[in-house]
């Protein structure tokens, strides 16, 4: 956890963009609002991306806490990711994850290890490939520190009762649709000529 005097309440259920001060310089309702709003500043580098939960800013304490209150758990993190890396970048939060694993380029490695050195927060070293799947049309790293699968974790958990209904409701009416169409076809008399 950071501590962020200067992140009002009014941030609170939003992602935010926080520039290397430490001031917010971006806020929406969607991570991609929050990046395409930075869009320019992002080539410069200092920029920490995070969700802030409804609840977790209030006017009395200026916390900012990750997406949840616990890790994303491996059930959810095993359905989101499909591939690992050497390298990649966590569109969560913005930070870069790398290790000394597979191949890169004369002087890449050692480069990206002076970068964590300088940038902690944005640059991380992991042991092995890195295991990383994609959410909400975002790359996400499955163990990175800012535990942003968590939110979609605790959003589909927190609204499962109703995301049951809807999807019992629309594949009902994806039916529906269906057997009138195969009605359809089911009428056209095959191996007969038709006027």
């Amino acid at each position: 956890m950071m501590k962020r005097p200067d992140i009002p309440a009014k941030y609170a259920g939003k992602w935010i963009a926080l520039d290397s001060d430490g001031q917010v310089i971006a806020s929406g309702e969607t991570i991609k609002e929050v990046l395409a709003a930075t869009e320019t500043d992002r080539s410069k580098g200092g920029i920490c991306y995070t969700y802030v939960p409804t609840g977790y800013i209030t006017e009395a304490t200026t916390t900012v806490r990750s997406a949840s209150e616990g890790p994303v758990s491996d059930l959810f993190a095993n359905l989101v990711c499909h591939g690992s890396s050497n390298g990649i970048n966590c569109e969560l939060c913005g930070r870069v994850h790398f290790s000394e694993e597979g191949d890169h380029e004369k002087g890449e490695l050692e480069r990206l290890r002076e970068k964590a050195k300088e940038h902690p927060d944005r640059f991380t070293e992991d042991s092995d490939f890195t295991p990383w799947g994609t959410i909400d049309g975002l790359q996400a790293v499955i163990d990175c520190p800012c535990n942003g699968l968590a939110k979609y974790e605790r959003f589909i958990w927190d609204h499962r009762y109703l995301i049951m209904k809807y999807l019992k409701k629309r594949i009902e009416a994806e039916l529906k649709e269906k057997q009138a169409e195969k009605a359809v076809v089911d009428s056209v008399p095959i191996g007969k000529e038709t006027p």
